[in-house]
């Protein structure tokens, strides 16, 4: 994680940065990211198969075999609470 962050990134490419992680030391790792993305405007694309990790993105792109099959964009307004936009692809 530190060698993501060295060198002022605009963008990091995290594959299941959380997988064999404990509890607490996955948390660590989400306050991580999540502090780079919003403190510093860094981009975080980061592949998960736990769909809590997931809740936490700002956008989200479901794959099936290897294919986007949806985006879903979760609003940033607080008003905007629980509507999300969902675009399919076929």
């Amino acid at each position: 994680m530190a060698r993501a962050l060295c060198g002022a990134p605009t963008v990091i490419f995290a594959d299941e940065p959380t997988a064999t992680l404990h509890r607490a030391d996955r948390a660590q790792v989400l306050r991580t990211f999540t502090t780079a993305a919003r403190s510093h405007g860094i981009t975080v694309v980061l592949a998960t198969h736990d769909a809590e990790v997931a809740a936490l993105a700002d956008r989200t792109v479901p794959m099936l075999d290897g294919r986007c099959v949806a985006t879903v964009t979760l609003p940033s307004k607080p008003e905007a609470e629980g509507r999300a936009a969902c675009s399919l692809s076929v």
